[in-house]
């Protein structure tokens, strides 16, 4: 999964299935339906994801483990989220939280402060969003949870542009970068290009911007990470309209949009419509 190598991930998953099934572990095989989930997830069939969060809560309940109950609350709650559910996703994030908590799984539960900075973004609540990720990077960085640790940065890093506070977002990017020198994954490379792109955006370095963004692109592609692969388009229309190239912005977010439509990200596919309806028109 770290690898973007998806074909092998789920392979490797469904034969955790079948084997725990066959010994009759029926608390390994609800582990085995949550991984298959995130693996489906990130690569982009989250229909697939979500039957593969409730067969995995179905089994998980039937033993009683709370713990793992709480991560795939977090998992589906992550799902709802990109599809732009987030009042649904909002209630399973707490109740992952509750779980984490109540079971001091503080490196779990700063995963959830993470997701709930990125609901937080997403509705526009930017300084609630900055808090929750100030809150999961202490407790990454406390542990040593390199991962995850990049991840909430790179979320940071993007909101706090966002928020017309880009001197900080180039601090925090700049650790993260620092900090994917020594990870192998190549899909948190592309969020974190994607990311490099919109502080050097805000900033107004269009060269580097460009250079960030094509990166992106790069990083994702091939169905390495399909959701950034749309965030980058959208990126790059941002950069094209603010560099007045309006005609080569709509192109960009058409491409953004369509990506988002294929995974059933509604949010970002709206956002890209609306994004394109208030570009200028008759501009050659």
């Amino acid at each position: 999964m770290r690898l973007g190598d998806w074909a092998h991930a789920i392979e490797d998953v469904r034969h955790s299935i079948a084997m725990s099934t066959r010994l009759a572990d029926v608390q390994r095989e609800a582990k085995s339906f949550n991984v298959a989930g995130a693996v489906e997830f990130e690569r982009g069939d989250w229909v697939a994801a979500l039957d593969l969060f409730e067969k995995a809560r179905v089994l998980a309940r039937s033993v009683g483990d709370r713990l793992l109950l709480a991560k795939i609350d977090n998992n589906e709650g992550a799902v709802w989220a990109a599809r732009g559910v987030p009042a649904r996703a909002r209630r399973l994030y707490a109740s992952a939280l509750a779980g984490f908590r109540a079971t001091d799984e503080f490196v779990a539960a700063a995963r959830v402060m993470n997701n709930l900075g990125l609901s937080m973004a997403e509705e526009k609540a930017l300084f609630e969003a900055i808090d929750w990720y100030e809150q999961a990077a202490e407790t990454a960085r406390s542990a040593g949870e390199k991962d995850l640790l990049l991840t909430i940065l790179i979320n940071l890093a993007t909101t706090a542009a966002e928020g017309g506070r880009a001197a900080y977002g180039r601090v925090v990017v700049e650790e993260a970068l620092d900090l994917a020198a020594d990870i192998d994954g190549q899909p948190a490379r592309a969020d974190l290009f994607c990311a490099l792109a919109k502080v050097a955006r805000h900033e107004r370095q269009w060269d580097a911007a460009e250079k960030w963004s094509e990166a992106a692109l790069q990083a994702a592609g091939d169905g390495m990470n399909p959701l950034a692969e749309g965030e980058a388009w959208e990126q790059i229309a941002h950069l094209r309209r603010d560099q007045g190239r309006f005609v080569d912005a709509g192109a960009a977010i058409e491409r953004a949009r369509a990506r988002f439509q294929i995974l059933g990200a509604q949010s970002a596919a709206a956002r890209a419509v609306k994004f394109a309806s208030n570009l200028p028109t008759g501009v050659p």
